[in-house]
């Protein structure tokens, strides 16, 4: 499920968005300030020789952002979907599932 899209230069300015759902605008200030800023991910954003599918995705608690940074332009694609929930709600929504229906 798409939750949004996103294009924003690196300095943060919001190019164009579609948003499918609310959520805050904290948590592309947080992208912004973590991976680009502070490059606290598991490799440098800016990198030359990196590809969009070699970007590890951005993880919080609730939502995963995956990127794409286009240096010559200065944008960067965001595209943020939800988490899905934990294996152990599901089978215990499943359960309650079949036993609704017996």
């Amino acid at each position: 499920m798409l939750d949004a899209f996103e294009i924003i230069t690196t300095s943060g300015v919001v190019l164009w968005s579609r948003s499918y759902t609310q959520v805050s605008s904290s948590l592309i200030n947080s992208f912004i300030s973590d991976v680009f800023i502070e490059e606290k991910g598991a490799n440098a954003a800016t990198r030359d020789d990196q590809s969009a599918a070699t970007n590890p995705p951005y993880k919080t608690d609730q939502h995963t952002l995956k990127y794409t940074f286009v240096k010559e332009l200065g944008v960067i694609f965001v595209v943020r979907n939800p988490n899905p929930p934990p294996l152990p709600l599901l089978l215990l929504l499943l359960l309650l599932l079949l036993l609704l229906l017996s």
